[in-house]
C-alpha cells in the first residue's frame, strides 16, 4: 500500500473474504482492482460515494458492482 492509501477487501457472494476485488483510497481518487489489476478509477462524486460506504462491506460490494458494470 503506497502513498498512505487504504485498501479494503470486499466480501464475496458466499460471505467469505476471498473475493478478488480491492478498493484503494488514493486520496483524490479511488482505484478498484480485480485480481491485482486496476479496472476502474473513480474520482469526484463517484469516489465520495465509495468513501461513504467503506465501513459497510455489503454496501461497498453492491456499489462496486454497479460501478464496474456501467
Amino acid at each position: 500500500m503506497s502513498q498512505g492509501g487504504r485498501i479494503c477487501r470486499t466480501v464475496g457472494r458466499d460471505g467469505g473474504g476471498d473475493d478478488d476485488h480491492e478498493v484503494e483510497d488514493a486520496g483524490d481518487e479511488i482505484r478498484i482492482r480485480l485480481r491485482g489489476r486496476v479496472v476502474r478509477t473513480l474520482s469526484g462524486a463517484d469516489a465520495e460515494a465509495v468513501r461513504a460506504v467503506l465501513d459497510d462491506p455489503v454496501a461497498l460490494e453492491h456499489l462496486i458492482a454497479r460501478k464496474l458494470h456501467r
